[in-house]
């Protein structure tokens, strides 16, 4: 959520403070989430598997910002930056989704499990 909100935040920027609360909460989001997708992704294979998930992570988020930046740049052309980043954060919103629906019990279960 700190993702998408930092992306709604530079959506109403116009000047420095919300630009700054924008960074922080990205910082803030990149740090907890880019870790936490990996040691999710880590944990769901085999040990000897491992460094194929590790590679197969930074492959899809090297894919995800070349082809994210080209078509958000065609994006930006024809709605301008501050919608752009507006969309974002809605794009941000799609895999928090995708996770709830999908995976949140299997980390729910595993937790009660363990208590």
């Amino acid at each position: 959520m700190a993702i998408s909100l930092a992306f709604v935040l530079l959506y109403m920027a116009r000047g420095d403070t919300l630009f700054t609360a924008s960074a922080v909460a990205m910082g803030v989001g990149f740090g907890i989430v880019h870790p936490t997708a990996m040691a999710m992704a880590i944990n769901r294979v085999e040990p000897f598997r491992r460094g194929a998930a590790n590679g197969t992570i930074f492959s899809a988020f090297d894919l995800g910002i070349g082809l994210g930046s080209i078509f958000l740049g065609v994006l930006s052309k024809q709605v301008g930056l501050s919608y752009m980043y507006l969309t974002c954060s809605f794009i941000m919103v799609i895999p928090l989704i995708l996770f709830y629906l999908k995976d949140a019990g299997e980390y729910t279960a595993v937790k009660q499990s363990s208590n």
